[in-house]
């Protein structure tokens, strides 16, 4: 509720809770890849059997999930996001959740796209590009669609908000420096520019959030396609003898084969808005 162009912050627009990262996802896949490995090869260097080998390689990688990976809960006010951040093993251990705001000015641009998981589901993601730490936020409808939903569309109508009193913003900041030129300047009676930053219903407002063009949409997009195109056909025939071996087989038609047909109806066929 806005009172006097005071906006109560207590006010939530949408809420979605998931699990996921808490911090940027390709990061937390390599340290947890570097530490299994780490883990692995002392069990090798111990002289111990394959299988302790292994379990150690699967340890070390969920140690660092356990810490790096929890429960976000995003809220969405008219001043930005909070994030409310419950990591699995602190969270185990009893320590309390961690809370971070992200504020509209700390968003550069931001991905509303769709695409393919490993066990060949389309999904839709939302993908905000920050000034601050931790760089990206990636939100998905993999565990909680109806959530997803209602925060995007939530997120998106207050995005087009920002943009439009950052717009008007600079027009003013235009007519303002233009009037302070025609005075003479804040010397002479006129009235200065503004500093780029300001305030409006409980916003901080300075840049428009650019959306950031989908992949598909790209002419690396079609590159790649045509390379796959190519590259499938190519090995298809080649392989395609009696005496064909099963990874063979499999690598083509299981990955492959649906991989480049996804790429092909997404670049060539789907059309999005």
């Amino acid at each position: 509720m806005c009172i006097f162009g005071l906006c109560d912050m207590k006010e939530v627009l949408a809420r979605f809770t998931t699990n996921s990262f808490v911090t940027n996802p390709y990061g937390a896949i390599a340290i947890a890849t570097v530490a299994g490995m780490m883990f692995m090869s002392v069990g090798i260097t111990a002289g111990g059997p394959i299988w302790l080998s292994m379990v150690l390689l699967i340890g070390g990688i969920l140690l660092v999930y356990g810490w790096l990976a929890g429960s976000v809960t995003y809220e969405l006010h008219t001043k930005g996001i909070r994030l409310r951040i419950n990591r699995f093993i602190p969270d185990y251990l009893g320590r309390p959740p961690k809370e971070k705001w992200v504020l509209w000015k700390d968003i550069r641009s931001y991905k509303n796209d769709k695409d393919w998981s490993r066990q060949f589901k389309e999904y839709e993601f939302l993908k905000l590009y920050l000034r601050t730490s931790p760089g990206e936020i990636w939100l998905t409808d993999q565990h909680n669609k109806s959530g997803f939903v209602a925060f995007k569309e939530a997120f998106l109508t207050q995005v087009k908000q920002v943009n439009e009193l950052s717009r008007q913003r600079k027009q003013e900041e235009a007519q303002m420096t233009s009037a302070s030129v025609v005075k003479g300047g804040p010397e002479n009676g006129g009235t200065s520019s503004f500093d780029g930053v300001g305030s409006s219903g409980g916003r901080e407002i300075g840049h428009v959030i650019r959306q950031r063009k989908s992949f598909y949409k790209t002419i690396w997009a079609k590159v790649i396609t045509i390379i796959l195109l190519v590259l499938t056909v190519t090995l298809a025939v080649y392989t395609s003898g009696a005496d064909q071996k099963f990874t063979h087989f499999y690598r083509i038609n299981f990955v492959l084969v649906p991989g480049t047909i996804y790429m092909i109806y997404r670049v060539f066929v789907k059309a999005e808005d």
